[in-house]
């Protein structure tokens, strides 16, 4: 698991381990080195077996010259190691090998995922909410509010998710972008229809579709899409929820855009209808009431910048990781929370 103190101080002190690291490198790697088998060891190991021939089933054994010159090698390795450098090295962490912006992509988002699931909700959140407001009512209308115990309680888990967030990768994103998600016939259609009428306005930015994994395009149309400047994308990523609405602001977080606003560093649409979320969330969220938004707003389009609003976005992916619980805090009778938690992509820097 992943904390976030060990990641923190991990990213401060990476740089400066490095040339250490690096070191303990180049003298390991001459240490290998001046240890190799001599040039034609593998020739003569193919003229005593083949590539379709095993050791224990043939009843084949090494020459002894063999065996001895390899023996020799060995010893000397072992004889030349360096010390164990215990400075290097310290706590428990996780390794992830990544290598292309596919899989450092997935590598953020492995990182994120174990700073998400840190902060999680008890189990029996989403049931008592249910038994301070059904389905069917409204926290403002009806004038409700969070009991003392769960509103901190979720304030604790809100704060440890904020404390532990990794700072942002600027060597991820770059340029100006569109993230569409499609998946299944009505939702494929309207991107088809949306990507048609930006090329048409003459909007000439590079374009990103993300489809679920159940839903992937055909080879024809990802051509067709090619053609229009849009390249596929996949919620590859382990623990990912496949569907609904909360595959939004994950699309945002790992495409590869990096667009800039300058006035505010994000733009919203306003929606009809007046916020209804419960009284004490943006107390829960860290939001000052100067910065809390008058309004509701549309969640199916959206500015974002990533390096001014990256905090912001990334509390916005935790708000729908657990969307049982907190679209029950955000909605309304008119709709459920998705919509508010975009709204919080759109706040400052959020305080620690």
């Amino acid at each position: 698991m992943v904390g976030g103190a060990s990641f923190m101080s991990w990213a401060a002190e990476v740089q400066m381990r490095d040339m250490q690291v690096r070191a303990l490198w180049d003298v390991l790697a001459a240490t290998v080195r001046h240890a190799a088998p001599s040039e034609d060891v593998a020739g003569q190991l193919l003229a005593v077996r083949t590539e379709g021939e095993d050791w224990v089933q043939e009843g084949r054994r090494l020459p002894l010259t063999l065996e001895q010159e390899l023996s020799q090698r060995v010893q000397h390795f072992k004889a030349s190691l360096p010390p164990y450098p215990s400075q290097l090295f310290q706590a428990r962490g996780v390794v992830i090998i990544a290598g292309g912006l596919k899989y450092m992509v997935r590598a953020l988002w492995d990182v994120l995922a174990a700073i998400v699931r840190h902060a999680a909700p008890s189990e029996d959140v989403a049931g008592q909410l249910l038994a301070v407001r059904t389905e069917g009512e409204d926290w403002v209308q009806e004038g409700r509010r969070l009991p003392l115990t769960l509103e901190l309680e979720l304030t604790q888990r809100v704060q440890h998710f904020k404390a532990s967030l990794p700072p942002y990768p600027s060597q991820l994103f770059q340029a100006k972008g569109v993230v569409i998600i499609a998946g299944g016939l009505k939702y494929m259609v309207s991107a088809w229809i949306s990507l048609h009428m930006l090329r048409r306005t003459g909007c000439l930015l590079p374009v990103e579709v993300w489809f679920p994994l159940s839903e992937l395009p055909t080879p024809e149309l990802e051509d067709q899409l090619l053609l229009m400047g849009a390249v596929v994308r996949t919620f590859d990523m382990r623990d990912l929820d496949q569907s609904g609405f909360t595959l939004k602001p994950s699309a945002l977080l790992l495409s590869s855009f990096q667009p800039g606003y300058r006035a505010t560093g994000s733009l919203l649409w306003q929606d009809f209808w007046e916020p209804s979320a419960a009284p004490q969330v943006y107390s829960i969220l860290g939001i000052p009431g100067s910065r809390r938004p008058p309004n509701s707003h549309e969640s199916g389009q959206m500015l974002v910048d990533k390096t001014r609003h990256w905090q912001g976005l990334l509390l916005c992916v935790y708000l729908n990781y657990y969307h049982e619980v907190y679209y029950e805090l955000l909605t309304g009778f008119m709709g459920k929370g998705d919509k508010v938690s975009g709204s919080c992509e759109a706040c400052p820097p959020l305080k620690r």
